[in-house]
């Protein structure tokens, strides 16, 4: 008679176990930025509104999560004494006012998921497979893809754009006053409108309005 207690007590300690391995939602202290900075291969999804940090996924993953604010930056990477880290399932939500500039590094993605109707100057990078999504307007849009990464921005529209492309990654604007882009590759660009484009294309890359 007193193993169904025994039993009931492993089956109760099997479930807080398994429930601190999936972890749950952390909020991150942080200063003020309006430029994010991603170093790890998780998705980083966007909202707008007061600097906010939250992370969510499996405890022991994102305790090895290093977030610093630099000069207006929000850096996500790893500690630095890991020479790998494995973040499957890790999500950061970040809620910031209004967006200066998003860089990948590797293989992560950023998702923009309102739209930013008042940005300025805008910078979007990415080294590496990583992704970026983001609607709205800006003044001046800067694009850089170093590898095979790609910017679906379809959605944002501004004066000047300037796409400045190695490798294969693609990248997609919505209407500009002007487009320049360079292409070192086979990576496209497609745009919405009738900017005046201009062009250099060294490769199978194409330019193209879609």
């Amino acid at each position: 008679m007193k193993k169904w207690p025994i039993m009931m007590l492993a089956l109760s300690l099997l479930a807080s176990a398994t429930l601190f391995a999936q972890g749950s939602r952390k909020t991150i202290e942080t200063g003020e930025f309006t430029s994010i900075g991603l170093g790890l291969p998780v998705a980083v999804h966007v909202m707008k509104g007061a600097n906010k940090v939250e992370v969510e996924g499996p405890a022991e993953a994102v305790e090895k999560m290093k977030f610093e604010t630099r000069g207006g930056s929000l850096n996500i990477e790893r500690e630095e004494k890991l020479k790998s880290w494995k973040g499957n399932g890790v999500t950061v939500y970040v809620t910031m006012p209004n967006i200066s500039g998003l860089a990948i590094g590797g293989s992560g993605d950023i998702i923009v998921k309102d739209e930013f109707s008042e940005m300025g100057d805008l910078d979007l990078s990415i080294g590496g497979s990583g992704n970026i999504e983001i609607s709205g307007k800006a003044k001046q849009v800067s694009i850089s893809i170093a590898g095979s990464g790609d910017v679906k921005a379809s959605g944002l529209s501004g004066g000047s754009c300037n796409v400045s492309i190695a490798g294969s990654g693609n990248a997609n604007v919505g209407e500009m006053k002007a487009l320049e882009v360079s292409i070192a590759g086979s990576g496209d660009v497609g745009y919405k409108g009738d900017p005046k484009v201009s062009k250099s294309i060294a490769g199978s890359g194409d330019v193209k309005k879609m």
